[in-house]
């Protein structure tokens, strides 16, 4: 995955019992790695009266030790309020020391009701690296809880209740407090009291207390206890008592201590066994006892349930006592119940349940150790694992740094276990069920209907009972108030680990920085225990190892996850952003970290000499820069810093060392630099087909004048199949954003028709065919998951799922198309097709056409007189290439035809809605196919030098057209239209094979791959080539069978000149001269239509707030605005999540898997300015700042409509 810089969508499915299907999705992206942790355990419950911020913070770096440095915490107010009404807002600064901060702030809150939240900042002391969390409070009305153990009273007995009084923030005993309550005593519910009598208690150091009382008036049923604290602000906590009576009782549902309750089992069931280990082989043993014997004998019954399913049922004679037997098998799944039940004299049922576990869900099992837990980088580590013979193990090795960027996606143990777990709920009663759910509440009497435990047991076991007996019907059960104590858990801080402190005087080079250390599968074969060496690498950090083991026989094992730690007492850590621009200044970090048990004298930090990089003067760094630092104390670091700013582009190496007379370490990485400017890339293709003949392309390199020195680059690319150069690079067709529903579909799409193509060829020989094929498959899972993110719940889909007001045929169709012909090559949902397919026929109107009722995105489809045609002519070509030959869609086909054929004379004048109608009609084969064939010819066939005319200004739909215009063609068997048609579309695609969007790089490439698969022009090719530039020969490439589908470049070595192109032989090859430069200035816009600024409207030290506003002068589709970061500045996901909110427009915000820019996408834009408020965070020191580019674009249009913005950083900071 490392290999792919783009976003790539990655799924982990897990498969358990009934044939459920469990889907995770997740993304990989480019990140900088975390080195701290940073555990926040704040209390979250503030009270009202008396609000109290404390808690306990500890900040540690990954490989265990405790981080020095400032903790800010910005509490705030982040209702929706009142510009008037003040918000309590408030800054606390601490300083932690070793890691470990316990801390307690008065507050102030706000009158305003609402939420509230503290963003936590920890800021490293050294590296000045910074870790933030957000945490949310509960305001809470009331100090104090009260819970008591009675629910009832007895007429003329000395009655206790028993309560206890907590902290409502934190569920500690409220100790040694005074109380006055008020014991009001009533006929029925709803009248006066009859008497009030005042009884005083004061809680002990437990929270405790008891209040005595007797009732001696039998019209007396119900008492109402008011209690409050003496000489305090009141709070009133009512508790309600009902006269006993004489009835089966009921298990209270909200009881928080069941001891409180009597007994009421009358069957008892114990386990005689259940010490011993429990297998599909074991023989459980279980004796049923009467705890009310009658000394009668009743007919009884057991079942026994595992896996939703009755395995055994049985008939027995039940008395005082009875011994049951259940020999396991395979039938058992991890959870069985055993339910035992009989009915009496009275015909009342009594139950009893009883419910066992396997002692492993399978017999499989998974242990991983290490031979040290502490070791130095670089050192060779054994990995032992044990597990059954003949199992396949996969493991995990990770730095532990990428659990801190986000929660891990590994399948654990832990849930593992939860899964399981959801083989013993029922499917009717779930595990969040609550049993008021199902009361029903008399609306004069204070209680509830409640099932009777009987059925409460049956049912809880998953079983459907069907009755007429009264016993078994819900009975009336009284209310019974306890409130609910609030945890609050106590931060525990794990004690640093020992490690080996003894000198190391090796000068090692630590350059090995992998994040994934081991990422593998091993079989053991007949051993159980199986150890493998790997050398680890170089970060100072603990990895983190998980993995699993699977075995035919005995299932499926999941290891806990267990670590070791890479350390060594003495090293030196360089703080790099992600990137720099030419021309930027860093002031560059290092950082010495000292874990000896005692001082160091004398510590040289050295900046090693380097061409790649000019000191601040500009002067080149021809020799180490030097820091001398006296002593660094034992257990601490030192912070040095150099002021380098680099000279060339590309990555750049940087190297830097401490040493002193115990110790030392030289760490070396590399950091992206980039050229200034705007990026641009150019494309020059051409198609040739050679007969044993001989072709020269001559063509001179020519750039814009206003080009960024050193940043051009220009290279000769080849490939024997012209679509190669697609296929090569499917992970990364279009360089632009995608984080919609369409354009995520550009991950599926094109693989499926390289795929078509791939097998087609039939040649085991050809090199990268497996790769290609084996990619292509992956990439349409991970696509195929990932769009279901955009379903929605009736089935359709739209750019944004259910965040928008409804689905979009169009994309929907899209969507259809793609799955189908998905398919054939890895397993689709086929309830998704149907409900999609359902969902489109829906929109079908009584004349054919359908209807749209979401919103387009893409521009040529939604506009204009003829969008009716357009959409339906679309959504007509979808349902016939999705193959699906049910009644209602060929039904739903015909009279779209119909419709399709009577509108081909009302789209003449738009050659887009011309090329689709006629692709749609010829592919269904219709009467007027031949008619509206020649209606496009005539309008298409512009031609310059023979081939078809794209024109510039609307080439992103003109390339639609041509290619809707190929495929009829090949329909249609016009070989020489055909192949006029395929060169031109070829010509203008780029060097990645692609084109400006995601449709129209997926229609170019299905009527490409069609063309190819028509004529395999590609079958047999023999070629040599021969490149010269400027008449000076570079070098002679051959392109064969076996290579036609490997992309073949020839860097040039200078970007000026005239390049000479021999090729000669038979077969195909697409040539490509391709040209990557930076412009000093922004292109000017040919039609202006958008309008673009960028202001910063507040900074701090480490914050810039960012406003960017757009608008648009025409209709718009979908529109993208791009904003590049400065160096050394970040933005917040948890910010970008929000901004959505600032208006309904404004649909995603995301950032670049670079990190080093963000985009907004907006439903569309017109005149009114449309403002956009996010910030950067700085994170790393770099001066000199050179601008970023901003631009806007409409998606579907971005080669005629397009504006820059250049943001100076000076001018505002």
């Amino acid at each position: 995955m490392s290999k792919n810089q783009n976003k790539a969508k990655k799924s982990f499915e897990k498969f358990l019992a009934n044939s459920e299907e469990y889907i995770k999705n997740f993304e990989v992206k480019e990140y900088v790695l975390p080195k701290i942790s940073l555990e926040v355990d704040i209390n979250r419950y503030l009270i009202r009266s008396n609000p109290i911020l404390e808690g306990q913070i500890a900040a540690k770096y990954t490989y265990g030790k405790g981080a020095d440095g400032i903790v800010k915490i910005n509490f705030r107010n982040n209702s929706f309020i009142s510009s008037k009404e003040a918000v309590a807002e408030r800054i606390f600064s601490f300083k932690m020391v070793d890691g470990k901060l316990n801390f307690s702030e008065k507050l102030v809150l706000s009158e305003t009701r609402g939420y509230y939240d503290a963003l936590v900042t920890f800021i490293d002391q050294y590296s000045g690296e910074n870790v933030t969390q957000t945490v949310l409070f509960y305001i809470i009305e009331t100090e104090y809880y009260i819970s008591s153990d009675l629910y009832e009273f007895e007429l003329n007995k000395n009655n206790t209740l028993n309560v206890k009084a907590t902290w409502a923030s934190n569920g500690k005993p409220y100790s040694i407090k005074a109380f006055e309550s008020t014991l009001r005593q009533k006929i029925n519910y709803s009248a006066k009291p009859d008497s009030e009598q005042k009884i005083f208690f004061k809680t002990d150091l437990n929270g405790s207390a008891k209040i005595e009382f007797q009732i001696l008036d039998e019209r007396i049923t119900f008492i109402e206890i008011l209690i409050s604290p003496v000489d305090a602000e009141k709070q009133v906590t009512r508790i309600y008592l009902y006269k006993k009576r004489n009835h089966i009782e009921t298990e209270r549902p909200f009881t928080i201590d069941k001891s409180f309750l009597p007994s009421i089992e009358p069957l008892n069931i114990n386990w005689l066994n259940q010490d011993q280990s429990v297998t599909t082989q074991s023989l459980l043993k279980f004796r049923l006892s009467r705890l009310q014997s009658d000394q009668e004998c009743y007919i009884a019954r057991y079942l026994v349930l595992s896996k939703l399913s009755i395995i055994e049922y049985e008939i027995f004679e039940m008395c005082d006592e009875s011994d049951i037997q259940i020999q396991l098998d395979e039938r058992f799944g991890p959870f069985s119940s055993l339910v035992v039940y009989f009915l009496d004299e009275h015909k009342n049922v009594t139950t009893a349940t009883h419910q066992f576990e396997l002692s492993q869900p399978t017999e499989n099992y998974l242990n991983l150790s290490f031979g040290s837990e502490v070791v130095r980088p670089g050192d060779l580590v054994n990995l032992t694992m044990n597990t059954k013979d003949y199992s396949y193990i996969s493991l995990c090795v990770i730095d532990k740094s990428l659990e801190l960027i986000q929660e891990t996606n590994e399948f654990t143990a832990n849930q593992f276990g939860q899964q399981i777990n959801q083989l013993k709920l029922n499917p009717y009663y779930q595990s969040n069920y609550f049993p008021m759910d199902d009361a029903f509440f008399p609306r004069r009497f204070p209680g509830f209907w409640q099932r009777p435990k009987a059925m409460l047991d049956l049912n809880n076991e998953g079983l459907v009972v069907l009755t007429n007996l009264e016993s078994l019907n819900s009975t009336l059960a009284d209310i019974y108030p306890v409130y609910q104590n609030v945890p609050m858990e106590n931060a525990v801080f794990k004690e640093d680990m020992n490690y080996d402190v003894s000198t190391d005087k090796n000068d090692q080079i630590r350059k090995d920085f992998r994040e994934i250390w081991i990422w593998d599968t091993y079989k053991n074969g007949d051993k159980k225990n199986f150890s493998i060496s790997s050398v680890i690498p170089d970060t100072i950090t603990s990895w983190v190892v998980s993995g699993f083991s699977l075995n035919q026989q005995h299932g499926l094992a999941i290891a806990n996850k267990t670590q070791i730690t890479t350390f060594k007492p003495f090293f030196v850590s360089m703080i790099l952003p992600t990137s720099l621009t030419r021309g930027e200044i860093l002031l560059l970090k290092v950082v010495v970290f000292n874990y000896f048990d005692f001082d160091l004298k004398n510590v040289s930090i050295e900046f090693l000499k380097t061409d790649d990089f000019d000191t601040v003067n500009g002067k080149p760094i021809d020799k180490n820069m030097v820091h001398l630092i006296d002593s660094i104390p034992a257990g601490q670091a030192q912070t040095v810093q150099f002021v380098i700013s680099p000279k060339k582009i590309g990555l750049l190496k940087l190297s830097s060392r401490a040493k002193c007379d115990f110790a030392g370490d030289t760490e070396q990485k590399f950091i992206k630099v980039k050229a200034e400017g705007l990026e641009q890339s150019e494309a020059s293709s051409t198609l040739i087909n050679l007969n044993n003949t001989n072709h020269t392309i001559n063509q001179k390199i020519v750039l814009p004048k206003n080009v960024v020195n050193q940043s051009e680059s220009c290279y000769v690319q080849f490939i024997g199949d012209f679509l190669g150069t697609a296929f090569n690079n499917l992970n990364r067709l279009i360089n632009r954003p995608y984080g919609c529903g369409e354009q995520n579909m550009l991950d599926l799409t094109p693989n499926i028709y390289a795929l078509n193509y791939l097998y087609s060829l039939g040649s085991s020989k050809i090199a990268n065919m497996e790769r290609l094929i084996r990619e292509a498959k992956e990439n349409i899972v991970y696509g195929y998951q990932n769009e279901l993110k955009y379903a929605r719940k009736d089935g359709s889909f739209s750019a944004f799922g259910e965040s928008d007001p409804s689905g979009s045929s169009w994309l929907t169709a899209f969507v259809l198309k793609s799955f189908c012909q998905a398919n054939q090559f890895v397993n689709i949902d086929q309830n998704v097709i149907s409900k999609a397919a359902e969902w489109i026929i829906a929109q079908q109107r009584t004349d054919g056409s359908f209807n749209e009722p979401g919103r387009v995105i893409h521009k040529e489809m939604q506009g204009g007189v003829d969008s009716n045609q357009t959409i339906s002519a679309y959504i007509t070509i979808s349902l016939l290439e999705s193959n699906l030959e049910s009644k209602p869609i060929l039904k739903s086909i015909k009279k779209s035809v119909k419709y399709l054929e009577k509108s081909i004379n009302l789209v003449k004048k738009n050659s887009y809605s011309m090329s689709l109608i006629s692709y749609a009609l010829n592919l269904a084969k219709s009467k007027r196919a031949s008619r509206s064939a020649k209606l496009v010819g005539k309008k298409l066939n512009k031609r310059q030098n023979g081939n078809i005319f794209i024109d510039e200004e609307n080439e992103s739909s003109d390339i639609e057209a041509a290619s809707y215009w190929l495929l009829t063609n090949l329909l249609r068997n016009n070989v020489d239209e055909s192949v006029r048609i395929a060169r031109a579309l070829v010509a203008k695609s780029n060097s990645l094979g692609s084109y400006s969007s995601t449709q129209n790089t997926v229609l170019a490439l299905q009527a490409l791959s069609q063309f190819a698969l028509k004529y395999k022009f590609s079958e047999k090719n023999s070629v040599k080539i021969s490149v010269s530039l400027d008449t000076e020969h570079l070098q002679d490439i051959t392109i064969n069978e076996a290579n036609i589908l490997i992309l073949q470049q020839i860097k040039l070595p200078t970007c000026a000149g005239s390049v000479q192109i021999e090729a000669s032989g038979y077969g195909s090859v697409l040539i490509q001269v391709v040209k990557n430069y930076n412009l000093v200035k922004v292109p000017k816009t040919r039609n202006r239509i958008f309008g673009l600024k960028q202001n910063f409207i507040d900074k701090n030290d480490r914050v810039l707030h960012v406003e960017t506003c757009a608008r648009s002068f025409n209709e718009t589709g979908m529109v993208v605005i791009e904003s590049g970061l400065f160096a050394g500045f970040e933005v917040q996901k948890k910010d970008l999540d929000g901004i959505s909110a600032q208006s309904s427009l404004i649909k995603l915000a995301e950032q670049s898997a670079d990190r080093t820019k963000v985009a907004f996408y907006l439903d569309q834009l017109d005149f009114d300015w449309i403002c956009i408020n996010w910030k950067m965070y700085r994170t790393h020191s770099v001066e000199n700042l050179q601008p970023v580019i901003v631009k806007v674009y409409d998606y579907y249009n971005i080669d005629s409509e397009i504006d820059y913005f250049i943001a100076f950083f000076i001018e505002y900071y």
